[in-house]
């Protein structure tokens, strides 16, 4: 009788760790290390979520708002010549191409945004309406929404600095 039960014990714990082992292998059971990834993750995404909220709700972004806002008059609207300019450079840094450093072939020449020239596109501007200028334009020119490529290019605290700039227009 003690036999058995001991054979039966190791039979349910084999099986244990047949299941245990299937459930890690197809993803069921993860890891300690994993769930914490996971966790930074999600964690991560909330925050870049508020921080794209706090530009989203400002409005600015949408093209053509400008057209009609009220008190166009008291707006310090921008030159065509100007928006473009300022269009092209935020496209630009978006784009950002590095032709001198030797890894770009790998990466199809695409090494990461110069996040200055964007910031310096905002710094620039002296009426939150400029901004919807250049939003206009740049849908115009380059079949994209300006906000949507931000936020899918830049990380959260990038973000962040781009709402803490158009805050002080």
């Amino acid at each position: 009788m003690k036999k058995q039960i001991i054979i039966y014990g190791i039979v349910i714990l084999i099986f244990i760790i047949i299941i245990y082992t299937l459930g890690r292998r197809i993803g069921l059971i993860r890891s300690r290390p994993a769930r914490q990834a996971a966790k930074e993750v999600e964690q991560y995404k909330a925050e870049k979520k508020v921080v794209k909220l706090n530009l989203a709700e400002m409005d600015y972004f949408k093209p053509g708002l400008y057209k009609t806002a009220p008190s166009r008059e008291f707006n310090q609207l921008l030159s065509h010549d100007e928006v473009k300019v300022y269009a092209t450079k935020l496209h630009n840094a978006l784009k950002f191409v590095s032709v001198t450093n030797p890894l770009a072939p790998i990466f199809g020449g695409r090494l990461g945004q110069d996040e200055e020239a964007i910031y310096n596109v905002f710094r620039n501007l002296t009426d939150p309406m400029q901004i919807s200028q250049i939003a206009d334009i740049y849908q115009q020119a380059y079949n994209s929404d300006l906000l949507g490529d931000l936020i899918d290019k830049l990380d959260k605290d990038e973000l962040q600095t781009i709402y803490g700039i158009i805050k002080n227009i």
